[in-house]
């Protein structure tokens, strides 16, 4: 088990998930392993928006401004290094788990509330959504990738709307 206290959020985060153990309140799923860390995962995804420019909040206004989208928003967090993030549920819920939109390969339904995602490095992670709304949350973002991109039309998108669910 490798412990951060103080991971921060990179283009090498693929999740952000609760843990639940009473000092290592966060499971982070990172390209390069498993970390856990005592810090809660809306700390870091705060952090992480402030590493890009913005505050988390400013983050969120922008793109509910611009996008309409109220409930379980996407986040640029670092737009100019693609980290681009979308919760499984309101955020404010414990069991919020963030997807990092890039590491996403492809995901199958478990059942009507649960469905199994793997990344692109053949991490998987069963996160507590329907597909139909995980497929939801992937569209939404990729709009954000495409507004929030460094050059507007140039992102391109790592589609997986084709997955079966």
């Amino acid at each position: 088990m490798e412990i951060y206290e103080e991971y921060e959020v990179s283009p090498t985060t693929m999740a952000i998930t609760f843990n639940n153990h009473t000092m290592y309140q966060t499971k982070i799923y990172d390209k390069h392993g498993i970390y856990y860390c005592s810090r809660k995962g809306m700390n870091l995804m705060e952090e992480g928006c402030l590493q890009g420019g913005s505050t988390y909040d400013g983050r969120k206004k922008a793109v509910a401004h611009l996008k309409r989208f109220k409930q379980r928003t996407p986040i640029p967090v670092i737009p100019n290094e693609g980290v681009f993030a979308f919760p499984t549920c309101s955020p404010t819920n414990w069991n919020c788990t963030w997807l990092f939109y890039r590491h996403i390969k492809e995901f199958k339904r478990i059942n009507h509330e649960t469905t199994i995602v793997t990344f692109h490095n053949g991490a998987t992670l069963t996160v507590d959504i329907s597909s139909a709304t995980l497929q939801k949350q992937i569209q939404r973002t990729e709009s954000c990738v495409v507004l929030f991109s460094p050059v507007f039309g140039t992102a391109q998108p790592t589609s997986v709307l084709s997955t079966q669910f």
